[in-house]
């Protein structure tokens, strides 16, 4: 399986908390140190929905949806020991606590009936804009429905220039752009 790069991020109590992931075991930290974290804030159980992986291609996103899932049942029929080895693995501090969540996560991921969010960066933006309330689509002159553009080359000369003067007319907005 090809490794890929992409990032990982959970949220916790409406923050981000970002993960770069490289493939092969950035996603599950994350999941598992947010959850941990939350649980020993008293904070209550991070959810699976609470979860978003975002990366750039369909096949990332299929290939870190499916690696979660042969880890999370891995881990659901794994001895203390072997979790307490895989948590040590993934740089987490090995504990009772720490591998006994482990074991409930797939459990948890199963019973939430909502899965974690793995999604491209295209994907994960044409579903903010799908559920977006038409009236704030209306405020900022976008169309309610559109298509994902493939060859942006036509596009790109009309909406370039448009673009830049719409920074040139806000100075904090310009100054923001200037600083990236």
């Amino acid at each position: 399986m090809e490794r890929s790069t992409g990032f990982a991020g959970a949220v916790l109590r409406h923050r981000l908390r970002p993960t770069p992931q490289r493939g092969g075991g950035g996603l599950l930290r994350a999941l598992i140190e947010q959850a941990a974290a939350l649980d020993a804030a008293g904070e209550g159980s991070l959810q699976p929905q609470d979860i978003l992986a975002i990366t750039f291609t369909k096949k990332a996103a299929g290939e870190m949806r499916e690696r979660l899932y042969e880890w999370l049942d891995r881990f659901a029929k794994a001895t203390p020991e072997e979790l307490q080895a895989e948590l040590r693995l993934r740089g987490l501090k090995s504990s009772p606590d720490g591998a006994v969540l482990l074991s409930n996560l797939y459990q948890r991921l199963l019973a939430s009936g909502r899965q974690v969010q793995i999604r491209t960066f295209h994907g994960w933006f044409a579903a903010l804009l799908r559920n977006a309330p038409l009236a704030v689509l209306q405020d900022l002159n976008l169309p309610a429905s559109y298509e994902l553009l493939e060859d942006d080359s036509q596009v790109a000369t009309l909406v370039w220039p448009r673009f830049y003067a719409a920074l040139h007319q806000e100075p904090a907005a310009l100054a923001d752009y200037q600083s990236l």
